[in-house]
């Protein structure tokens, strides 16, 4: 197993494009790690930086203690999974996945021996002799992903390899891949901009906007302790609601006087906004009012869409369909939110308010 560093990485595109800005964050040995943020936020740069295609404008990369900045991607043994599968399409599964082992002139009898090996636990030993246009969409990502494993490299480089998959076989994907790189004590990490998949398979999460890391941790704290606004409206789906604290009255409707005093504490200081996930405001009890102006059904859930009477705000509620109260769009409601739940911002950056 290996272990990755970045110290005060910078990569910039001529003098005015700053895709990855001081980045420190360390990999340990057999973590499953992402790298999480919208389109352009500065991910897969950074993968590309750790497999040596892109190189850095300062800063150091280290793998297992050792600067690998100067080193070709050949010299990193590093294994790189694409969104796009990047199969040679007149070679064979077999084939495919056995060319990092030919490259090292390994013979023969090995290369069966380990690409059989592979094909077996990916559950593809039927499709040896397959060209990759024979191949559904999962097959072909687990013949690239059996590509980078026969080769038992120092680290897996996984670039949304699930994104051109369905979503009922992205799920299923999702769960797989977990399980085989923790059963192979492979050091991964793993660019997506999906949230829900990267709250479900890393063990943990970088979020990343504009270049800039913004908070780095466990999947829990990432969803429950957000270091600022951004990270708690990007992650999170139905997205958490986020209403301006203005006024003692209306604040007076959702907390404690205690609570109401140190956030009007808080509002000289700057702006201060609440954060409310969805699945923790609770509809039929409380003294908040608003009208339901529409209702999603999401499966085993409905998404309401409320319009409060806290300053006409309008947030969504999350309700489980087996418990719920009968509703219409249209409907006069009530509500209360549980307290322990809330997250505060002040000027964007999460606070602790007392109370």
């Amino acid at each position: 197993m290996h272990r990755l560093e970045f110290k005060k990485v910078y990569k910039r595109f001529g003098e005015k494009v700053i895709a990855v800005n001081n980045a420190n964050f360390f990999v340990d040995e057999g973590e499953f790690v992402t790298l999480l943020g919208p389109s352009g936020c500065g991910k897969t740069t950074t993968l590309r930086l750790i497999a040596g295609l892109d190189r850095t404008s300062e800063g150091e990369i280290l793998i297992n203690d050792k600067i690998i900045n100067a080193l070709s991607p050949s010299e990193r043994d590093i294994a790189m999974v694409f969104q796009s599968y990047a199969l040679y399409p007149h070679m064979n599964v077999f084939e495919n996945i056995a060319i990092p082992l030919q490259v090292r002139k390994m013979s023969k009898s090995d290369v069966k021996t380990r690409v059989g090996s592979i094909a077996q636990m990916l559950g593809i030993s039927t499709l040896l002799d397959r060209k990759p246009r024979e191949l559904s969409g999962g097959q072909r990502q687990r013949v690239a992903i059996g590509r980078a494993l026969v080769r038992e490299p120092n680290l897996f480089l996984l670039d949304e390899p699930l994104a051109n998959l369905d979503a009922i076989l992205r799920h299923r994907m999702r769960g797989e891949l977990k399980a085989l790189f923790h059963s192979v004590d492979g050091t991964t990490i793993y660019v997506t901009h999906d949230q829900e998949e990267a709250l479900a398979m890393s063990d943990k999460i970088v979020v990343m906007n504009y270049g800039v890391i913004q908070q780095i941790g466990a999947p829990e704290e990432i969803y429950k302790r957000p270091v600022n606004k951004f990270v708690a409206v990007f992650v999170g789906n139905p997205q958490i609601n986020i209403i301006e604290a203005k006024n003692a009255e209306d604040m007076s409707k959702l907390f404690s006087s205690s609570k109401v005093n140190a956030l009007e504490k808080l509002t000289h200081d700057g702006k201060v906004e609440i954060g409310i996930r969805p699945e923790n405001i609770v509809l039929g009890k409380g003294n908040i009012f608003g009208k339901v102006t529409l209702i999603e059904p999401m499966g085993a859930n409905l998404l309401v869409s409320v319009e409060t009477a806290l300053n006409s705000e309008k947030i969504k509620v999350k309700l489980f369909i087996s418990n719920t109260v009968k509703i219409s769009e249209g409907d006069d409601v009530n509500f209360s939110i549980k307290e322990s739940e809330l997250l505060f911002f002040l000027n964007e950056k999460r606070v602790d308010v007392e109370g």
